[in-house]
């Protein structure tokens, strides 16, 4: 009941967090839905630190995935597509980020 009450509490959307598990920060790190109607920025995540925010999808009304863009010290541009939401809503409650040297993983979460 209590996590009900949360997610009505701060409306629609889903929980973020990004884990910089990489030797590096990661810069211009921003984080949306396809509809692009609200996005997350950072503007550096230092390398070994992790953050989190929540993205209101209240505006959202189609069906779509989430993508995550940032930037490498080394200049090189990366971006991750992942997850689902559908009608504007999202089906899951977290996504989980983790950024590491070479690869960047995803996956959801129940809190």
């Amino acid at each position: 009941m209590t996590l009900t009450s949360c997610n009505l509490f701060k409306g629609s959307g889903i929980e973020l967090e990004i884990e910089n598990n990489s030797d590096h920060p990661i810069t211009d790190v921003k984080f949306t839905t396809t509809e692009k109607l609200s996005v997350i920025e950072f503007k550096k995540i230092e390398n070994n630190k992790s953050v989190s925010e929540f993205l209101k999808m209240d505006k959202n009304r189609s069906d779509g995935s989430y993508y995550l863009e940032f930037k490498r010290s080394n200049g090189q541009n990366e971006s991750k597509e992942y997850g689902y939401y559908t009608n504007g809503g999202p089906l899951d409650n977290k996504i989980i980020f983790q950024v590491e040297n070479d690869t960047i993983s995803a996956r959801t979460s129940e809190y």
